[in-house]
């Protein structure tokens, strides 16, 4: 009987008031669980240096004093033939 009851007098309140009601339980079972984490640690296995932006004029950028990457004789073809055939 006692769900009975309950259920009429959930039937009764707006929609709008059960969507609050709804919202804060939400926010406070975060907020307990939040509280029982433990506290967040740094990132591990962040391996990149912090990097750092440089401006430089035109006529000081160098090209690397040795190649980075091989290059593929058959890619390389491939690259000119389909250059080659793009109309300019």
């Amino acid at each position: 009987m006692s769900d009975r009851r309950h259920e009429e007098i959930e039937g009764s309140r707006s929609l709008s008031d059960k969507l609050k009601t709804k919202g804060r339980g939400r926010r406070e079972g975060l907020r307990r669980l939040a509280a029982a984490a433990p506290a967040p640690r740094g990132r591990r296995n962040d391996l990149l240096p912090h990097l750092e932006l440089t401006y430089l004029p035109v006529d000081q950028i160098r090209p690397a004093p040795k190649k980075i990457r091989k290059l593929d004789p058959a890619h390389v073809r491939a690259r000119r033939s389909a250059s080659s055939t793009w109309p300019m």
